[in-house]
Order: C-alpha cells, then structure tokens, then sequence
C-alpha cells in the first residue's frame, strides 16, 4: 500500500503537539514516534494508534479493529484512528496523546 504523501503531511501537522515528534519509512509505510518510541502508524491513507486494554474500548465503541498483518496472522497493538475522531482537534488530540502514552507504558 503506497504512502499518499498529502495525508501524511496532514497527519504529522496534526501531531504538532507530541514531543519530539518523528516518522520513519517502514515496511512500506511510516512509523510515527515521539523520539524512540512508536505510537502511531500510516499506510496508504489509514492512520492507526497504539492500543491496549485501557483505550481498546474507545476504539471497539466506533467499531474499529487492529491492525492485521498477512505475514505475522494476528493483530497488532494498532487500531484505525475512526474518521469522526481523525476530523475533531480535541478528539484527535486526546487519543493520540494516550495512544502515545500506552505506547510509553508498554515500551521494552
């Protein structure tokens, strides 16, 4: 799945507020961290957040499921940010914020 590069630039602009704020080509998409960890990722024009048990529900609420890789044959701890948070500031800043918090809690 090719990056659409415009999406992109719309997405990290608005990650603005996450420190140290980073993205890296990966696998054909881009990881998006704040420094050394990854909390976020962009495929095509999908954006998916870091999850767990304590934002998982917010996600399941919209109807969202993880992210799923043919290679690896389970889900991964990233979910599909929902269009109607993706398109409201404040929404989009809070789950990023506490995707990017999982992903601290979770770091190895």
């Amino acid at each position: 799945m090719a990056l659409n590069e415009d999406f992109v630039n719309e997405v990290l602009e608005k990650l603005v507020h996450i420190p140290e704020l980073r993205s890296k080509r990966m696998f054909g998409g881009l990881g998006i961290f704040s420094g050394d960890t990854m909390f976020a990722k962009v495929g095509g024009e999908k954006l998916w957040f870091r999850v767990d048990e304590t934002n998982a529900p917010d996600f399941e609420a919209h109807g969202m499921k993880p992210f799923h890789s043919e290679k690896k044959g389970k889900g991964m701890p990233y979910w599909e940010v929902p269009e109607k948070i993706y398109e409201h500031p404040a929404d989009f800043r809070n789950w990023s914020t506490k995707a990017l918090e999982v992903a601290l809690k979770h770091k190895k």
